[in-house]
């Protein structure tokens, strides 16, 4: 199909990959894989029982994509704002960047490798995974992460606030790995951080 043609494509029982496509692509799948390549206009890409894998894909608004009993994952991507949902598997991002981030994930693991940009809303939930977040020199950040049996750890300084230290014995040192909850701030606290998971470790690393 001609490169700069728009693309809204549906399977119900096999897989779909589209690359190169320079408009528009919504793809869908009931029952098989969904693969994206070099695709910067990419608006869509969902299967309920396969994986989506996401590979130098960009948006100039929100790109969605989501599966039920597949994992996603994505590799240079770039877009306005990512909603992303998995049930039963997991999400891996690397090389991200987004002025928006929603992800949840009932039972998988949530990792985000890459940058976040000032003035930012990054929020990520799951139930029964744990969440890492590997940030590239970021200028700051206010977090509110919560583990009901998990821990929480920060490689990066953090001033925590006063509630949270009072439980705390350094407001600038890397919290214990016994807390199960923080607010702290990063930086110029410019980025809004919400990390949640019931059953899971939250991460917070600098690449």
């Amino acid at each position: 199909m001609p490169a700069s043609a728009a693309l809204d494509v549906h399977s119900v029982s096999g897989a779909l990959k589209v690359t190169g496509v320079r408009g528009t692509v919504r793809a869908e799948s009931v029952s098989g894989n969904v693969t994206a390549t070099d695709t910067p206009k990419l608006e869509q890409a969902k299967s309920v029982s396969g994986d989506v894998s996401l590979t130098g894909a960009a948006s100039d608004a929100d790109l969605s994509a989501g599966s039920v009993s597949g994992s996603i994952t994505a590799k240079g991507l770039k877009a306005r704002g990512l909603d992303l949902s998995s049930v039963s598997g997991d999400v891996l991002l690397n090389d991200v960047s987004c002025e928006r981030l929603a992800v949840k994930s009932v039972s998988g693991a949530i990792e985000y490798s890459g940058s976040i940009v000032r003035s930012g809303r990054y929020e990520i939930n799951t139930h029964s995974g744990s969440v890492r977040m590997t940030l590239a020199n970021p200028t700051g950040f206010e977090l509110n992460a919560t583990s009901f049996s998990g821990t929480i750890r920060s490689d990066l300084p953090m001033t925590v606030d006063s509630d949270s230290a009072r439980r705390g014995r350094d407001d600038r040192a890397p919290r214990r790995p016994d807390n199960h909850s923080m607010r702290a701030t990063f930086g110029d606290g410019s980025a809004t951080l919400s990390i949640r998971t019931f059953s899971g470790d939250i991460v917070i690393a600098r690449r």
